[in-house]
């Protein structure tokens, strides 16, 4: 498959909807890179469960790739710079998508679905898993994949899912979003 520029801009502002930060003022804390590094665990020791969740229901799993944005200096941060602070914490997640179509229009139809199906499925896993690496009613239903985990040196952080697709991955491995 031959992937535009035009496309890529496309992609980049339909599947990269950062929502800015929803939790709760009380509930925040200094992004330093220690609370980067945690919550990037957390959210990594989620999304296997999830993934887990998933297989077992027939589904395919997502990939989490890395973060991304400016948290992606946190491992360079906490030695350098450990009280240096971040906006937010964005995580690369590559979601599975059957292409039914040939044509861009077509493609991005079945990536828009790919999204809603994951959606559903996200949202009926914290209903009925509760898992405990995640306030679910801090995280809600209204913009799920911006999901605020619980840190292990307590509290909360929002990590804030940045969806791709498996033809985009690499590419998007590579881009900065700060």
């Amino acid at each position: 498959m031959i992937i535009t520029e035009k496309y890529l801009r496309h992609l980049i502002r339909s599947t990269l909807t950062e929502g800015g930060l929803k939790m709760p003022p009380q509930y925040r804390r200094d992004l330093t890179p220690k609370l980067v590094q945690e919550a990037a665990a957390v959210y990594r020791n989620f999304m296997q469960g999830f993934n887990l969740w998933l297989e077992a229901m027939g589904e395919d799993p997502l990939q989490p790739i890395r973060p991304t944005g400016s948290s992606t200096y946190a491992n360079r941060d906490i030695t350098e710079k450990p009280d240096a602070t971040y906006g937010d914490i964005d995580y690369l997640v590559s979601f599975p998508v059957v292409y039914n179509g040939s044509n861009t229009t077509e493609k991005r139809t079945d990536e828009k679905n790919s999204v809603k199906k994951y959606t559903s499925l996200l949202l009926e896993y914290l209903k009925t898993r509760s898992p405990v690496e995640v306030n679910v009613d801090l995280t809600g239903e209204v913009t799920p994949w911006m999901i605020i985990v619980r840190v292990p040196s307590g509290g909360f952080a929002q990590v804030d899912t940045v969806i791709t697709h498996p033809p985009y991955s690499e590419w998007m491995k590579g881009m900065k979003l700060k």
